[in-house]
């Protein structure tokens, strides 16, 4: 993996040996335009942090089932074989700008002194040039779109105000030879989506071995002096389908030598191939997964769709029964088993685990034991137990193990039936099964699942099916007295009122799933569902005795300011989350009032050492009366803490103010921000110093050392100030310039600083005109967030799981992989998917029935 940076002893090590270093896994980016522009920004930081001289992404296609983790991280996804439907998205293109313009043979450019950084501080660039030293490319990516994960380190971001820039270039050697360079432009727009996608650009003329462009922000922008570049139009892909119900297989008309894929299904654990006409078991052991042997303990395969509810699946099995020495790794194994299920789980939430990843899945299981014996089980870890309370149902049969045998499961709602070779077995059968723990109402049956081919764990290549059939259980023999439900949870069904917002997997494709998110006023934005737009997303009903959740159903749009679907969108960094505007506070404050909760999407921790910038941006409205409208920006070592939409101007006269507790010193390493040398401005203890260029605050016992505000000079629109000596936190932002600086806290005075505190806090809130450092949320209502898993830090959600708005507990670890984990929603301005953080739970916002 790439090396952090020069000062790492273990990078030092790696570069003195001499060899050319190239990144074994980058991972992944999710198919948006934040995660196209994250695909450069990374390549970028990796060469410029441990010189890499090549990076490894995946997926370059994804054909995952939607629902399946890392479903959407990919250049390229076809997730509806059947339909022919592929999507071609955005990173495809942001990866051209590093492979297309180069020929073999070129090398990288010394990046300068600046270490490829530009002078503004606003982006990085890469220069490779020919052996001839006649042609050269150079790549510039300028992405403040692009999550911090893929530039841990901040390379190239130490300017947090960054504009538009004309940047000059200058060739030499044998480059001055060059006449006309090609510029190529992927441009985002503030709102996430694309303005210009790898598109071609007026030639631009070499004078003199000089010429000037133009890099604009949130852009990616290659110069090459070579032609090899290109842009193909793709022909318009079919229309996504459902899979298509009924479908069966018999497994004949597959190429007979070799063994083959079958179609739609895939492999969770095994390998399951074509083979003589049948569908076999190839793995004679447990292969080596990520948790090692205790991932997933028995082979098998799905296909389907993750909202599939009420089916039957039909297979013929043959399992014979193995001698002892012949059982592989599980010699202890008394029989072979072989079963077929529906509603096979892939989420963490809804699988024994181990790991972040789905392993060992619940589901409904039709065992069929070689002993002579068909059980209904919901836990595939436990299908070798009879006695496990997750086994439902158990019943002797009449099989011979050195036959095939025909299995048809049906599930309706709660109740199963299963047939085995044309008799009835087990017939609507209470299948609900136990609690998953003590006082809660879900059992481990989920609601809807893939259907999925299985044994035991012996791992038998004996294994096989024949003649497997699938379809949706009210068209199916037995199931349709019960008034069955289609097959899909979701379906083709156009999101009406009072549907209530869920959890559901991403990419599916269906109505309820795609939002748009409309303006309403400054600050105010509403979630509308694309295929009804006169709904909006809306905070309906408490569900907390406290107050701090609620759930999430659409309502008619309010055409008036109405709390309940007032939310807010951090553009940058394109999370969402909800917001509450009370009216200012009365008084003779002139700030506007805010909940203490707006504006919280995560927190970085900071300390010492930490640079905090905050940022005031003004614009004007696109049209009359012309308006002028602010944001506050707050960056903690360059990562984005979020954006907060003001309803109203702060006032002309409003300054840069920090305070910290507990002693220490604040310093403003960038000009031209420094502190105002009148120590009237400043608390009685803090002591001035540097000409303005340092605040501290006692520690030594002769003032209180805390909450005492210094004021900077001026009205500067951003200012950055570095933690140094004993301070772990601090309260930056805008100050009314009479405030009173010797603090007192709480403060009931509006004007005055209000918040908690505390050694350690983590996130940043703004409350009555001013911020204070804390990590607990600022109260509740501050989030989006869908069932979160406690075992996992990596956002895992299950489907179906009512939405909320609430401090998304159980809490989790703020990590590179996924910020607060499930209570992060990311937005997908092309498809308008509202997505969870994590990127192993591919798990979406939406409606269904």
């Amino acid at each position: 993996g790439p090396v952090a940076d020069p000062t790492n002893p273990n990078g030092s090590a790696t570069w003195r040996t001499g060899l050319p270093l190239s990144t074994s896994e980058d991972g992944s980016t999710y198919g948006d335009v934040a995660g196209a522009l994250a695909r450069v920004t990374q390549v970028h930081a990796e060469h410029l942090s441990a010189l890499s001289q090549g990076s490894n992404f995946w997926n370059p296609w994804s054909g995952y089932y939607p629902g399946l983790p890392f479903a959407l991280h990919s250049l390229m996804d076809a997730h509806h074989p059947w339909a022919g439907h592929y999507r071609v998205r955005a990173p495809i293109w942001t990866s051209a700008h590093l492979n297309q313009h180069t020929s073999i043979g070129m090398s990288f450019l010394n990046p300068g002194p600046n270490n490829g950084v530009l002078a503004s501080g606003c982006g990085t660039l890469l220069s490779y040039v020919a052996p001839s030293g006649a042609n050269f490319t150079t790549v510039i990516e300028r992405t403040a779109l692009a999550s911090p994960k893929f530039n841990p380190g901040g390379v190239g971001r130490t300017n947090t105000t960054c504009v538009d820039e004309v940047a000059t270039f200058t060739l030499h050697g044998g480059l001055r030879s060059i006449t006309r360079v090609v510029p190529w432009v992927t441009q985002a727009n503030p709102d996430g989506t694309i303005a210009t996608l790898f598109q071609r650009q007026p030639d631009i003329f070499v004078v003199n071995g000089v010429f000037r462009l133009t890099l604009p922000v949130n852009s990616i922008i290659t110069i090459t002096s070579l032609d090899t570049g290109g842009r193909l139009i793709h022909p318009t892909p079919p229309d996504p389908e459902p899979f298509p119900l009924p479908y069966a297989d018999s497994f004949e008309g597959y190429p007979l030598e070799g063994s083959r894929i079958a179609r739609y299904f895939a492999d969770m654990s095994g390998a399951f191939e074509v083979d003589g006409g049948v569908l076999r078991q190839q793995t004679p052991a447990i292969p080596i997964g990520w948790y090692g042997l205790t991932a997933d303990t028995m082979p098998y395969t799905i296909i389907g769709a993750l909202d599939w509810a009420d089916i039957t699946v039909t297979a013929s099995v043959y399992h014979p029964q193995q001698a002892p020495e012949q059982r592989g790794q599980f010699g202890a194994a008394a029989s072979n088993l072989g079963w077929v299920a529906v509603r096979l789980s892939q989420t963490a939430e809804e699988c024994d685990g181990p790991g972040v990843i789905c392993s060992n899945p619940w589901g409904l299981f039709a065992v069929l034991d070689s002993t002579g014996e068909l059980r209904l089980h919901l836990r595939l870890a436990a299908l070798t137990n009879p006695a496990d309370p997750s086994c439902v149902f158990r019943a002797p049969v009449k099989i011979d193990p050195s036959r095939w045998s025909r299995v048809s499961l049906t599930v309706v709602g709660t109740h199963a039936t299963v047939l085995v070779n044309g008799e009835t077995v087990a017939n609507s059968v209470d299948v609900s099964g136990p609690l998953t723990a003590t006082g809660v109402t879900r059992s481990y049956l989920p609601q809807s699942g893939f259907a999925a081919l299985g044994g035991g764990p012996e791992y038998s290549t004996e294994l096989a099916f024949d003649n497997f059939s699938i379809a949706a259980a009210d068209s199916a023999s037995g199931s349709a007295d019960r008034g069955a439900s289609p097959a899909s949870l979701c379906g083709g069904q156009v999101p009406a009122e009072g549907m209530v917002v869920v959890g559901v997997p991403c990419g599916l494709d269906v109505p309820g799933l795609a939002f748009d998110i409309v303006q309403v006023a400054a600050g105010r934005q509403h979630l509308v569902p694309r295929a009804n737009r006169s709904l909006c997303m809306t905070q309906r009903q408490t569900i907390a005795a406290d107050g701090n959740a609620s759930t999430l159903m659409l309502q008619p749009c309010s055409p008036g300011p109405d709390p309940s679907q007032d939310f807010l969108y951090d553009r940058a960094a394109a999370i969402v989350r909800p917001v509450s505007m009370p009216p200012p506070p009365g008084g003779p404050s002139p700030w506007q009032g805010f909940t203490p909760g707006q504006g919280v999407p995560y927190g970085h921790p900071f300390g010492s050492t930490a640079l905090l910038t905050a940022v005031r941006d003004i614009s004007i409205s696109h049209s009359a009366p012309y308006t002028k409208r602010e944001s506050l920006k707050f960056f903690v070592n360059n990562k984005s803490q979020g954006v907060l939409n003001m309803p109203a101007q702060l006032p002309d006269n409003a300054v840069g103010c920090v305070a910290t507790c507990n002693g220490g010193e604040t310093v403003t390493p960038v000009a031209p921000a420094a502190f105002d040398p009148a120590t009237l401005s400043h608390g009685r203890h803090v002591t001035i110093g540097g000409a303005g260029a340092s605040a501290s605050w006692p520690s030594d016992g002769t003032g209180p050392g805390c909450n005492e505000v210094a004021l900077l000079t001026g009205t500067n629109l951003s200012f950055t100030v570095k933690l140094s000596g004993q301070a772990t936190f601090v309260d930056f932002g805008w100050c009314s310039p009479s405030i009173a600086p010797a603090g007192t806290w709480p403060s009931a005075d509006p004007s005055g600083w209000m918040g908690e505190q505390g050694v350690g806090k983590a996130g940043i809130f703004r409350s009555a005109g001013q911020f204070k450092a804390s990590d607990s949320g600022g109260g509740p209502l501050n989030k989006l967030c869908l069932e979160t898993v406690s075992k996992t830090d990596r956002g895992q959600v299950r489907p179906w799981a009512p939405a909320t708005v609430s401090k998304c507990s159980p809490a989790c670890t703020d990590s590179s992989w996924a910020p607060s984990c499930g209570g992060s929603v990311f937005y997908d301005a092309e498809l308008g998917l509202l997505r969870t953080a994590a990127d192993t739970t591919a798990m979406c916002f939406g409606v269904c029935r």
